[in-house]
């Protein structure tokens, strides 16, 4: 199997075709510096995170009620563990308390943080404590992230 790979790596340029990275889903990146969760559902969410790829990082950013909102200003974040640097991949996660746990993370859209450039993110949640809670994004708009500025 190994050579297999190796192989068709190598013969991939010649053939003209490029290689699919493990990114290939990603469609998009979003510039943002916040985040806001919305939660519908009839559950109380116990915690919700702020989630980073760099380093596997969390924020920790507390409880929601049901019928609750909450908007985090990621450029104001003052925990002592983590500085989020401009082009850092950010998303939400979830738990519902005695129920599931979910995470925020989409494949085809990423969230990269931008304190000068990005925009509000919102998230919504709805459903019950163990049936159709998932994770969703409003009608957000996308504001392409620039690499370099």
């Amino acid at each position: 199997m190994r050579w297999k790979i190796l192989v068709m790596a190598a013969v991939l340029p010649v053939l003209g075709m490029a290689a699919v990275s493990a990114d290939a889903a990603v469609k998009r990146q979003c510039a943002v510096n916040k985040l806001r969760m919305e939660n519908e559902g009839a559950f109380h969410i116990a915690q919700f995170v702020v989630k980073t790829a760099r380093g596997g990082y969390d924020i920790r950013s507390g409880s929601l009620d049901a019928s609750g909102s909450r908007t985090i200003d990621l450029s104001k974040w003052s925990d002592v563990a983590v500085t989020l640097k401009r082009g850092d991949e950010v998303w939400l996660t979830f738990a519902i308390g005695s129920g599931d746990q979910e995470s925020c993370r989409k494949d085809e859209t990423r969230l990269i943080y931008d304190p000068k450039n990005g925009n509000t993110w919102t998230y919504w949640t709805k459903g019950s404590t163990f049936n159709n809670n998932r994770c969703r994004f409003r009608n957000n708009e996308c504001i392409p992230y620039q690499t370099g500025q």
